[in-house]
């Protein structure tokens, strides 16, 4: 039987931004001819794409396959010596054995190996396809709500843990019936995700405008992508200006791993952004990838403490954690917001661990634009807590 290995080089672009295209090339020029001189007589090694290798099996199954595979992972994993230096790169690796189109399956199954991480191995099996037929129509799908405006806002209060009165509406992106999470990975991918963004602090902006209250700000969450990208604050520089509002109204939110993926443009970012006065805030703060060395750069304005902390049952181990996140943010002077309340015991560790704010479905589900508005203007929360309850 036929098949194909198909290597991809993880994070190729972080490598060409930090040492150049001229060392990327050599790099790939390395790998190929490792990977000649790795595989058996019968079988073949061609480039495909920018950063991918597809190694053409001749007389395999599918187990044989699995272990040449995994014999030339861990040749490839040797450091690369590269304008003097090592260089150690990982790989991520789609196989496909017996199919129709091997090099078309094996290139889906290394789109699923990238999905799940760094330097994974995936079999192809027919379901991948379906997958991917999924996906394809979803984009065309994502590509055309971009071009007919289709999104929507929807606006979640953020209260202050006291007094219960509004201090933030955060921006929720909606398209359809569908959540953030079934289009945002894709939308990322694509590239999609720098018009959508644009579009959602555009809008945003404009609904601060109509909010007219500089004592309650709008947040938006932003991505890698985003991050990455040298001219995004300029793009909120604009959207600020069209909508005539004060940079202060404005946060933006961002997690850890958007942080660690482009670590020095990001930071580069943020400190552009900052200069513009507006916010920044870390979001899902203590989950993954949460260090404390972050927050010495980042130069962010605010905390929000990762829901898990509030879902289990109270015990003191986890008002202990909590308390301890609380004052770390509060010596770097950060506001520290508690995500994730829906229930009065959630709101009581909230609160008793020092959170100047919190958020969740106990304070209240997002809102429209119009049912946002009608509870701005510094309201406390505790009518629509009496109201939800009636």
């Amino acid at each position: 039987m036929t098949g194909v290995l198909l290597f991809g080089v993880d994070r190729f672009r972080t490598i060409n931004d930090a040492l150049g295209h001229a060392t990327g090339d050599r790099l790939l020029i390395a790998i190929a001819r490792r990977l000649e001189a790795s595989v058996r007589v019968v079988d073949r090694v061609a480039r495909r794409g920018v950063d991918e290798f597809a190694v053409l099996l001749e007389n395999v199954d599918a187990c044989a396959a699995e272990r040449i595979a995994a014999r030339l992972t861990r040749v490839l994993g040797k450091p690369f010596r590269i304008d003097g230096s090592d260089l150690v790169v990982t790989m991520s690796v789609g196989i496909a054995v017996a199919t129709d189109d091997p090099l078309r399956d094996a290139g889906i199954a290394l789109t699923r190996a990238k999905a799940l991480g760094r330097a994974r191995t995936v079999a192809f099996d027919p379901s991948m396809r379906a997958r991917a037929t999924r996906a394809m129509t979803l984009e065309q799908e994502l590509r055309a709500a971009v071009d007919r405006d289709s999104f929507s806002l929807m606006y979640q209060p953020i209260v202050d843990a006291r007094s219960m009165r509004i201090r933030t509406f955060e921006a929720l992106l909606r398209w359809g019936r569908l959540m953030p999470a079934d289009f945002i990975p894709l939308a990322e991918e694509t590239g999609l995700i720098i018009p959508i963004g644009e579009w959602v602090i555009s809008r945003a902006c404009e609904w601060i405008a109509e909010l007219r209250d500089p004592s309650i700000k709008v947040s938006v969450n932003v991505t890698t992508l985003q991050l990455s990208d040298a001219r995004f604050p300029r793009r909120v520089e604009r959207a600020l200006k069209a909508a005539g509002v004060d940079p202060t109204s404005l946060c933006l939110e961002m997690t850890e791993s958007h942080l660690l993926a482009e670590r020095e443009t990001a930071l580069a970012v943020i400190r552009d952004l900052r200069d513009l006065g507006v916010d920044v805030d870390i979001d899902d703060f203590g989950m993954g990838y949460s260090s404390f060395d972050h927050l010495c750069h980042v130069g962010a304005t605010g905390l929000k403490l990762d829901k898990a902390f509030l879902a289990a049952r109270p015990n003191h181990r986890r008002r202990a954690i909590v308390e301890a996140m609380v004052r770390v943010g509060h010596l770097l002077d950060m506001t520290v917001t508690a995500e994730g309340v829906e229930t009065a015991d959630d709101l009581d560790v909230a609160t008793s661990a020092g959170c100047d704010a919190v958020q969740g479905f106990y304070i209240s589900h997002p809102l429209s634009a119009d049912e946002a508005l009608q509870w701005s203007g510094g309201l406390s929360a505790r009518r629509l807590l009496t109201a939800s309850a009636g």
